[in-house]
C-alpha cells in the first residue's frame, strides 16, 4: 500500500479531490496545513477556497478517514462550514452525480459531521445557521440529521440501484407545524428529478394538509420544471373560499445572473393564476405579469384580473386591474424608506356566500408602525348577515392610535346605528392592546301622542371594553328608554386571542330587557314585544360552564309578518341549572280575539349552553286550536306537537300538525299575461319578502301536516273544500310543501256561470318549489249537453281544455255555457263578450267592452242581451246593468228598439233562499222566492 507522508504531495492530491467535485477550474484552494498521514487519518486545521475577490468558503478542523483500495471514506467531521459570500466564477457547479457517489454512495462511510454551518445573508436571503449529521447504517442505509433554529430534522437514506436515493421517514417540526413524509430522488443526465410526498399536519388546529410534487433540474442546460398539488380539504376557512386542492405547474430557467419562472398555473376549486415572471440575482429587479380568475357574482361568467409584479433594489410594486376596470389595486413597499402603501377599490366583490357591492381601501404604515388606514364598503352580506354601509377610520403612530368604527346593517331610512370608537397599542415589545366603547341605538316603538303626533322611543345599547391577546372585559349598559337598565359586565381569558376551552369566564347579567330592541335584527317584517327579567350568572371554563339564576317573560308577544302567525301572552321562566336553562313554564295563546278558550302553546324542555356561542336545544311544543297562520294567502287551526332538538343553527323542528279547519286564497288568473297564471297573494304585506328573506340555512324542519275535511281553497271564481296530507321540509326561513290534497266537493264560477267539481287533485313536489301540479274536473249542463272543463298544469301555468258530450268546438261549448245558446243564435253583444272569454281562456287581453264600461263606471255587471216578448215572441236588444249593495242586488234592463225597462231586486233570506222582486214594462213583474242551492 502507497502511503503519502509528504504534507505536499497529500496537499495534491486533496485539492484535485475537491476540484474533481467543485467544476470550476480558477477555484483557489488553499491548504496551509495537514496533519496524519494519507490515506489514514488526516486532519486539515483550516481550508479555504477563494476567487477572484478572495475567500468566500471557509471549512474549519476538517477530519477525514480515506482508504486507497477500494477507495473509500470512512468518516467526514467538520467543526465549521462558513458560506461568506457568492462565488464570482463564470460557473460554479456541483457534479452531483460524482457528490453522491463519492459520500452517500460509499458504504464504509460510518459518518459526516458538520457540527456549525452558516451561510451569510447575500446567499440565502437570510442567514442560516445549523448542523449536519449523516450517519449510514451497514445494514439498514443511510440516516441524516440536519438540525437549524427552527427544528431538528431527520430522515432515512437508501441508495437507488439507478443512480439515486429514497429519503424515507422525513420528520421535521417547525412551530406549530409537523412534517413528515418521503422524498424519491433520481440523477439523470448530471440532472435531479425528485418527488415530494409530505404531510403537513399543526399540532394546534389539526389541520391536516397533504402534498405531492415532481421537481425536476436539468443540470446541463440549467433548466427546471415542477408540478403536484396539496389537499387543502382540512382548512374550514379556505375550503370555503377555494375548495379542495390547489394545483400547480411551472417551468423555468435559471444561470449565475437570474432566475425565469414559466408558464406559472396556480390553480384551485374557484380561481386561478397563471403568468411568467423573472428576476435578476445581480440587481434583485424582478419583473412579472400575471392573469388571475375568479368566480363573477350571480353568474356562471368569470372575473379576469392582470397583476403587474415590479421589484427594484429600492421598491416592490404589485399592480391589479380587472379587465372592464370594476377593480383597481396598488401595492408599493418602499425599501429605503420601509413603508408600505397600498390602494384597492372593487365592485361586486363575491366571495362564497358572502358579498359586497363595493369596497374600498387605503392604508400607509412605514417600519415604525405609523401611518393611517380607511376602509369603506358598501351594502353586502358576511357570513350571512347583512348590512347595509360600514365605514372603519384609522390613525397610528409608533404602534398607538385610535379608531373609529360605524356601521348601518339595514336598508337606508332603518333606525339602527352602531358605532365603536377606542383606542390601540400594537407597539413591539408590549402585549398588544385594544379598549373602546360600542354605541348601538334604534327607535323601538312608536306611539301617538295627544297631538296625533308620533313618539319616538330610543334604545340605548351602551359597552365599554378592553381586551388583550390574554383576555377580555366588558361592562355594558341596556337603557330601554323609561323601564329599569339591564347591566351585563364580564371577563373571559383568551389564548393568543382565541377562547379556548380552558378560557375562565365571569359574566353577570341583572335587569330588564325590553324584547322589542330586537325587532330591527328580525327578518321578513317579524315583530317581537314583551319583557324579559333577567338575573344570571355564568362561571367556570368555556367547556365547561356553570350558570346561576333565571330568564322570565312577561307578557311576550311575536308575529311571523310573512303567516300572521302571532304567539302572544308568553309566560316563559327557566332556571339555570349547571350548563343548562330548564323551562320551568312555557304557555302562550294565538294572539287572536276568539272567544274563549284561544289557541295555546305550552312547552317544556332544556337549553344546554355547554357551548355559550352554540346552544344546544332540547325542547317539546303542543299546540292545541293554534291559529298558525292568518294571511291573505293562508288561515289555518292547528293541532299538534312539535320538537326542537340539536345546536343552534342545526337544531331541527319536527313533529306534525292536524289543520282543522285551513283556508288558501289563490289570485285569479292575470290577464296581462300571455299565458294563464294562478298567483298566491297577500296584499296586506307592504314589503317584498324575497328582498326581506334571511340567507341563514338555519333550523332544518321537517313537518307533517294532516288536513280534514275542512280545508277550504276559494279564489278564481273557485269555492271548494279538500282534504289530504302533506310534508314541511327545508329550513325555517326557505320551507317547501311536499303531498297531495284532493277535492270533497266544490263548484268553479266561471264568466258567472257555476260547475261542479267532481274530482281534482292538488299535488306539491320537489320538481318545482312550492309549485303544485293541478289536476280538476268540472261539470255543467247546458242546452241539453254535459260541458267539461279540465285543469291540468303547474299552479303558475295551468292548461284550460273545454269539453263536451255530444262532442263539440270549444266556441260553441263556451256559447252554450254563457248564453245557453248555440253559436249561430247569439247577438253581436254576446259575440263581442264570448271572444272576450275566449281571449281571456287562452291568456290574451281580448276586445272585451264590456268589461271595460263597467269597470268605469263601477257597476258590478254590465251585458248586451237579447229580451223575447211574451205577447208576440219579438226578440230585441237590450242592455243590462247590475249593482251590488251588500247582501241585496239591483238589475236594470233597457230595451234599445222598444224603449222598455225592467228592473230586478234580489236579496238572500237564507244560504239557500232568495226574494225577488221585478218591476217594470213586462207583466211578468211581481214577487217570488227562489231556492239557489250552493256547496
Amino acid at each position: 500500500m502507497i502511503v503519502l507522508q509528504n504534507p505536499t504531495v497529500q496537499k495534491i492530491v486533496l485539492i484535485w479531490g475537491i476540484e474533481k467535485i467543485l467544476d470550476e477550474p480558477e477555484h483557489k484552494i488553499e491548504i496551509p496545513e495537514i496533519q496524519g498521514t494519507f490515506p489514514y487519518l488526516l486532519t486539515i486545521p483550516h481550508l479555504t477556497i477563494k476567487d477572484a475577490k478572495g475567500e468566500w468558503l471557509c471549512l474549519e478542523h476538517l477530519q477525514l478517514k480515506i482508504s486507497w483500495i477500494p477507495f473509500s471514506v470512512d468518516f467526514i467531521r467538520l467543526k465549521s462550514l462558513d458560506v461568506k459570500r457568492k462565488a464570482t466564477f463564470q460557473s460554479v457547479t456541483l457534479d452531483l452525480k460524482k457528490f453522491l457517489f463519492s459520500t452517500i454512495g460509499q458504504k464504509t462511510l460510518k459518518e459526516f459531521d458538520i457540527q456549525s454551518i452558516h451561510i451569510n445573508q447575500d446567499i440565502a436571503g437570510n442567514d442560516f445557521s445549523g448542523s449536519f449529521r449523516f450517519y449510514p447504517h451497514p445494514a439498514h442505509g443511510q440516516n441524516i440529521e440536519l438540525k437549524t433554529v427552527m427544528g431538528t430534522l431527520s430522515a432515512h437514506i437508501d441508495l437507488k440501484e439507478t443512480s439515486g436515493i429514497v429519503i424515507k421517514n422525513l420528520l421535521f417540526p417547525w412551530k406549530e407545524w409537523i412534517f413528515q413524509g418521503d422524498i424519491e430522488t433520481d440523477v439523470v443526465d448530471n440532472g435531479l428529478k425528485t418527488v415530494w410526498q409530505i404531510r403537513a399536519q399543526n399540532k394546534k388546529d389539526g389541520y391536516i394538509l397533504p402534498l405531492k410534487a415532481l421537481v425536476c433540474f436539468d443540470g446541463k442546460k440549467s433548466h427546471f420544471q415542477t408540478s403536484g398539488f396539496i389537499d387543502i380539504s382540512s382548512l374550514g376557512s379556505i375550503k370555503n373560499i377555494f375548495g379542495d386542492r390547489l394545483d400547480w405547474a411551472m417551468s423555468g430557467e435559471y444561470n449565475t445572473y437570474q432566475w425565469i419562472l414559466k408558464d406559472v398555473n396556480f390553480k384551485t376549486d374557484s380561481v386561478q393564476l397563471k403568468g411568467q415572471t423573472q428576476k435578476d440575482l445581480l440587481t434583485k429587479a424582478t419583473q412579472g405579469l400575471f392573469e388571475f380568475s375568479c368566480p363573477d357574482v350571480g353568474s356562471k361568467n368569470r372575473r379576469i384580473f392582470q397583476m403587474n409584479l415590479e421589484e427594484t433594489s429600492t421598491k416592490l410594486k404589485l399592480s391589479l386591474t380587472e379587465k372592464n376596470n370594476q377593480t383597481k389595486g396598488e401595492g408599493t413597499w418602499d425599501f429605503d424608506a420601509q413603508n408600505l402603501s397600498l390602494n384597492f377599490n372593487t365592485k361586486n366583490l363575491k366571495i362564497k356566500d358572502s358579498f359586497l357591492s363595493s369596497l374600498d381601501f387605503k392604508l400607509f404604515v412605514d417600519h415604525n408602525l405609523t401611518g393611517s388606514a380607511v376602509l369603506t364598503t358598501g351594502s353586502g352580506t358576511l357570513e350571512g348577515i347583512s348590512f347595509h354601509k360600514m365605514d372603519v377610520k384609522t390613525h397610528f403612530e409608533q404602534g398607538k392610535g385610535t379608531y373609529i368604527l360605524n356601521v348601518d346593517p339595514t336598508a337606508e331610512g332603518w333606525p339602527l346605528l352602531i358605532q365603536s370608537k377606542g383606542n390601540f397599542d400594537f407597539s413591539p415589545f408590549t402585549t398588544a392592546q385594544v379598549q373602546g366603547n360600542l354605541l348601538i341605538k334604534t327607535v323601538i316603538a312608536r306611539s301617538k301622542k295627544k297631538s296625533g303626533r308620533l313618539a319616538k322611543k330610543e334604545l340605548i345599547l351602551d359597552s365599554h371594553f378592553k381586551g388583550s391577546m390574554d383576555g377580555l372585559e366588558w361592562q355594558t349598559v341596556y337603557q330601554p328608554h323609561t323601564a329599569s337598565p339591564l347591566n351585563i359586565e364580564g371577563k373571559i381569558s383568551l389564548e393568543e386571542g382565541k377562547i379556548v376551552p380552558t378560557s375562565l369566564c365571569n359574566i353577570k347579567a341583572q335587569g330588564l330587557l325590553n324584547l322589542s330592541a330586537l325587532t330591527p335584527w328580525l327578518t321578513n317584517g317579524d315583530r317581537i314585544s314583551g319583557k324579559l327579567e333577567t338575573n344570571v350568572r355564568l362561571t367556570g371554563t368555556w367547556a365547561t360552564p356553570h350558570l346561576q339564576g333565571n330568564f322570565k317573560v312577561h307578557k311576550g308577544f311575536y308575529e311571523i309578518a310573512e303567516f300572521g302567525t302571532c304567539i302572544g301572552n308568553t309566560t316563559l321562566d327557566m332556571e339555570a341549572q349547571g350548563s343548562k336553562f330548564k323551562i320551568q313554564k312555557l304557555w302562550a295563546d294565538d294572539g287572536t280575539n276568539r272567544p274563549s278558550p284561544q289557541g295555546q302553546l305550552v312547552g317544556e324542555g332544556t337549553l344546554d349552553l355547554k357551548n355559550p356561542l352554540m346552544p344546544v336545544f332540547d325542547v317539546n311544543l303542543s299546540l292545541t286550536d293554534f291559529q298558525v297562520a292568518a294571511s291573505d294567502i293562508f288561515f289555518a287551526c292547528a293541532d299538534g306537537k312539535i320538537t326542537v332538538k340539536g345546536p343552534l343553527t342545526q337544531a331541527k323542528i319536527e313533529g306534525y300538525a292536524h289543520l282543522n279547519p285551513a283556508k288558501l286564497s289563490i289570485e285569479e288568473i292575470n290577464s296581462e299575461s300571455t299565458v294563464p297564471t294562478i298567483k298566491l297573494t297577500d296584499t296586506v304585506s307592504k314589503k317584498d319578502p324575497s328582498s326581506l328573506k334571511s340567507d341563514l340555512k338555519i333550523f332544518p324542519i321537517h313537518l307533517h301536516l294532516k288536513t280534514s275535511k275542512r280545508f277550504m281553497i276559494e279564489g278564481f271564481g273557485l269555492e271548494s273544500l279538500w282534504d289530504g296530507e302533506m310534508e314541511v321540509i327545508g329550513y325555517l326561513s326557505d320551507t317547501q310543501l311536499i303531498g297531495v290534497v284532493h277535492v270533497v266537493k266544490g263548484k268553479l264560477d266561471l264568466f258567472g256561470k257555476p260547475m261542479k267539481i267532481i274530482k281534482g287533485e292538488i299535488r306539491y313536489d320537489e320538481t318545482i318549489k312550492n309549485d303544485p301540479y293541478l289536476s280538476a274536473m268540472a261539470v255543467r249542463e247546458a242546452d241539453g249537453i254535459t260541458i267539461q272543463l279540465v285543469i291540468e298544469g303547474r299552479v303558475s301555468r295551468p292548461q284550460f281544455t273545454f269539453l263536451s258530450v255530444p262532442a263539440l268546438p270549444q266556441e260553441d261549448i263556451l256559447s252554450r255555457l254563457l248564453f245557453g245558446k248555440e253559436l249561430n243564435q247569439i247577438s253581436v253583444g254576446q259575440s263581442l263578450q264570448l271572444a272576450a272569454a275566449l281571449a281571456s281562456i287562452n291568456g290574451q287581453k281580448g276586445l272585451n267592452i264590456t268589461d271595460k264600461i263597467r269597470t268605469s263606471f263601477g257597476l258590478d255587471s254590465l251585458e248586451l242581451k237579447e229580451n223575447k216578448n211574451e205577447m208576440d215572441g219579438r226578440t230585441s236588444q237590450a242592455v243590462s246593468i247590475g249593482k251590488e249593495f251588500g247582501n241585496v242586488r239591483i238589475s236594470i234592463d233597457q230595451a234599445i228598439t222598444t224603449g222598455t225597462s225592467k228592473a230586478s231586486v234580489s236579496t238572500a233570506l237564507s244560504p239557500h233562499l232568495n226574494l225577488d222582486v221585478d218591476i217594470g214594462g213586462s207583466e211578468s213583474s211581481g214577487v217570488g222566492l227562489s231556492w239557489i242551492k250552493r256547496y
